[in-house]
């Protein structure tokens, strides 16, 4: 190959003194400038490969670099194995001599090119030809420079680079594009370009399946195609806002599929600009909420049904108070007039037979009315109360109960225990105590005991009766459960009472084994 310059070269000097002695040499000084105003700024990191025979050109090709500002990071290879090692690294650019021995520019550009297509190479050589130059601009150089000519080197990588640089930003570019492309043709909401016009100019299939029209029956047509007529002024509306720079989110309007079946959709809708962040259209996105409306309308109706529920019941709950309890006093009144006549044995018993049932489903009708109050309130009034006078009322309205059952009931309470509670509290204590005493035997013990807990007390109601087996708990606080029957009077409701009561008190309630035998029904009352 022809060298750089003709001179005598001493390899015991190296490399460097070589370049030395070469700098001072006129035609090397005019090769090695270059016009400051085309440099790029100094010291540019560079990975270069340097397909070259002749360590002398190499090295003064480097020092060209470096005098233009870059910092080479560099390999010389000088065959086609050397070269298809060398290609596994990442570079920048190629430098490539035109002629090597056995080897040369055209089968290094084709390695080159089948192995990275966007990798710039750069041919140079020592001898000039338009034949030389336009062969290897055609089998993929960027550019040929005569190694007499290195002045312009600089400016050509400094230019190849920046296109390399473009050709990737561009590929990336495309790749996105075909990405997002897809995402928009995969997306199961409707996708809509459209232009300022108000025209239709892209059409996805998620807008296919919801609208029923295919791209090509669409496409240029405007989109009040999709309004239903009373929509149509609401359209012109939306665009006015969007030429406006507005974005539009969730709108929730009606379109009309190609069958002409209404569609719920929202929309978001927004602006589409140039770089010059000049309105040029509108992207709107439709996402069919038809089966989101029907579940709505059906939960408005349910709702509607619930409430019509609830008034019955509270209707109901009324006459249960009211136009039950008025029959069962007249029944009352008219037994207790009997009782006080002349009478025989016979009749006696059945109007005390008559009298107890009719006490019985006054209680009943009474508790009934109670508990469905309780389960349609969603709070209660409060106000501070000492709970010690809660339970001497409950105990004074039961005395007769306990006396007629021979029963001692202890209470155990600090004084005062304020509360602040409603009032119909005094039926927890009053269900509890009855419960016991109708579940412990004749002349047994009730022991009810109140305890200060910090931000609570706890309220304990210790029987010695039988006991509940542990299976059968899970079921005591529910309505009309009752779990010995066998001469014991009851509602089934004075439980499920009680937990209501607790439950709107934002307390807890439980039943827990007497050691001695019997049960223990424990509950705690929040103070505030």
């Amino acid at each position: 190959m022809a060298s750089l310059l003709q001179h005598t070269w001493s390899p015991a000097f190296g490399a460097a003194a070589n370049l030395r002695y070469l700098a001072t040499r006129p035609g090397a000084r005019k090769m090695l400038q270059t016009d400051p105003s085309q440099l790029p700024v100094p010291r540019v990191p560079l990975r270069i490969l340097l397909v070259e025979d002749s360590e002398m050109d190499a090295e003064l090709l480097i020092e060209a670099l470096r005098r233009g500002g870059y910092e080479p990071v560099w390999e010389r290879v000088d065959s086609a194995a050397g070269l298809r090692a060398a290609l596994a690294q990442p570079w920048d650019i190629i430098i490539c001599d035109y002629v090597l021995p056995d080897f040369g520019a055209p089968a290094a550009l084709e390695l080159i090119k089948a192995r990275n297509p966007d990798l710039p190479v750069i041919v140079i050589s020592g001898q000039v030809g338009e034949e030389i130059a336009v062969s290897s601009m055609k089998a993929g150089a960027c550019d040929y420079i005569n190694k007499n000519k290195l002045a312009r080197l600089c400016p050509a990588i400094n230019r190849e680079l920046k296109d390399a640089e473009g050709r990737r930003a561009r590929k990336r570019a495309e790749t996105m594009a075909r990405q997002l492309a897809a995402i928009v043709e995969c997306s199961d909401d409707a996708i809509i370009g459209g232009d300022m016009g108000g025209l239709i100019t892209s059409w996805n299939s998620g807008a296919r399946k919801i609208y029923g029209y295919s791209a090509a029956e669409v496409i240029g047509r405007p989109l009040s195609l999709l309004a239903p007529p009373a929509e149509q002024a609401e359209l012109g509306g939306i665009l006015a806002r969007i030429r406006g720079g507005e974005h539009i989110e969730h709108y929730e309007t009606l379109h009309l599929r190609r069958d002409g079946e209404p569609v719920h959709v929202s929309l978001t809708i927004s602006p589409i600009t140039d770089e010059q962040d000049v309105i040029v259209g509108l992207s709107t996105i439709s996402r069919d909420i038809t089966e989101h409306k029907r579940a709505e309308e059906r939960l408005q109706h349910h709702a509607a049904r619930v409430e019509e529920a609830n008034r019955l019941k509270d209707l109901f709950a009324d006459i249960i108070g009211h136009d039950l309890l008025n029959p069962v006093a007249v029944i009352n009144g008219a037994l207790e007039l009997l009782i006080e006549r002349p009478h025989d044995s016979e009749r006696d018993e059945l109007v005390l037979l008559a009298q107890r049932n009719a006490h019985k489903l006054e209680r009943i009708i009474r508790a009934a009315s109670l508990y469905s109050k309780l389960e349609a309130a969603g709070a209660l009034e409060r106000q501070e109360t000492d709970l010690n006078a809660v339970f001497l009322a409950a105990a004074s309205d039961l005395r007769p109960l306990l006396t007629e059952r021979g029963q001692r009931l202890d209470y155990r309470a600090p004084e005062p225990c304020p509360a602040v509670v409603n009032l119909i509290i005094e039926s927890v204590f009053a269900n509890l105590i009855s419960n016991a005493s109708k579940y412990s035997p004749q002349g047994g013990r009730i022991e009810v005991t109140l305890t200060d807990a910090g931000s609570h007390y706890r309220l304990s109601v210790k029987d010695w009766g039988s006991g509940i087996p542990a299976d059968d708990r899970p079921k005591l606080f529910t309505r009309f459960q009752r779990l010995d029957k066998s001469g014991i009077k009851g509602t089934g409701l004075g439980l499920a009472i009680v937990k209501r009561i607790i439950d709107l008190h934002y307390g807890r309630v439980w039943v827990d084994d007497n050691p001695e035998g019997g049960t223990v029904f424990c509950v705690e009352i929040p103070k505030g």
